[in-house]
């Protein structure tokens, strides 16, 4: 199997616990449009390619976006969920942190992004207020550059969310 595929199957499997966990009852409030916190200059940027499509999908309490990039294996992967106070997402964010470490990729606290952000494997988790973010650069690249490209999206990002 090759690298490419196979870190799409490990972006696919790191992700699987937040998607399963959206299904709870503590997700209680609306998600933001995951298509409508990315802008395609910021996407195009984290890709280095122009963006040619953006299709956003519902998954249970969740609202999830994924940005198709000019070329193969290049994409981004965007989810968010939604609580109706911060305590509650405090803990559901702890909680899907927790599930997702579970799948033994490298955690890294990411401190200054958002409320609370952490990197696991390849995807960066960003909690700010009462809504969390999930950010995915999928560009065939490995390694400590590749895990840069999607902190770099979600710090652009953050920025303009309120």
């Amino acid at each position: 199997m090759s690298t490419i595929a196979q870190r799409l199957i490990l972006s696919v499997l790191v992700a699987l616990p937040v998607v399963l966990s959206s299904a709870g009852p503590a997700f209680a409030a609306k998600p933001p449009d995951a298509c409508g916190v990315v802008t395609k200059d910021e996407a195009a940027k984290a890709l280095g390619v122009p963006i040619v499509g953006m299709k956003a999908r519902l998954l249970g309490a969740s609202s999830m976006c994924t940005i198709k990039g000019a070329g193969a294996f290049k994409a981004i992967a965007v989810t968010t969920y939604g609580w109706s106070s911060v305590p509650e997402a405090q803990s559901a964010f702890a909680s899907i942190l927790s599930s997702t470490a579970q799948m033994g990729q490298p955690s890294v606290a990411l401190h200054g992004l958002g409320d609370q952000a952490q990197q696991i494997g390849t995807n960066v988790y960003v909690r700010k207020g009462t809504a969390a973010y999930v950010f995915n650069v999928i560009d065939g690249s490995v390694g400590p550059a590749h895990d840069a490209k999607s902190v770099a999206l979600a710090k652009s990002v953050v920025k303009h969310i309120r």
